[in-house]
């Protein structure tokens, strides 16, 4: 839990502030029109948890995939340690740069992270480190943040 908000003659607590993110699901996505997951995978020397090929039917709607995916999903329990989620994936891939680059030369990469929150104002930091490794791979950072409150809360 955060830092709590007092206020001189007040005796319950108004607000919680500050503290980490409720949980963290980073997904690295390999993303091409003329995508072939098998060629990703190869270079990437990991399997992907789901991948697609441009115009696949994806899901029960059976609705036709605007471009080709490869996802490699998080796996793992459940936390709001971001950077130890996404060195975990990392860890599953190749470090060869002569691969990343290939496979950036030809599609866009990105380490998508969806963060939730159960209580306002929480936050993270990633490390010089985790970004520079992001870099030289040509790894772009996506995060989407979403409040989903907690009633425990």
């Amino acid at each position: 839990m955060g830092d709590v908000v007092r206020f001189r003659g007040v005796e319950e607590d108004l607000v919680s502030v500050g503290g980490q993110v409720g949980e963290a699901h980073p997904t690295l996505c390999v993303y091409a029109d003329d995508l072939e997951p098998e060629d990703i995978t190869r270079l990437l020397g990991c399997s992907a948890s789901r991948s697609h090929r441009k115009g696949d039917l994806l899901g029960p709607p059976g609705i036709a995939a605007r471009t080709g995916a490869w996802l490699l999903e998080w796996a793992g329990k459940t936390s709001g340690d971001l950077e130890a989620q996404i060195r975990e994936i990392l860890a599953k891939v190749t470090t060869d740069e002569k691969a990343w680059r290939q496979v950036a030369e030809r599609c866009t990469i990105r380490m998508n992270c969806m963060l939730t929150l159960r209580e306002w104002s929480r936050g993270l930091s990633l490390s010089p480190d985790l970004l520079g490794n992001l870099a030289k791979r040509g790894i772009e950072l996506g995060i989407s943040i979403y409040f989903v409150g907690d009633e425990d809360a």
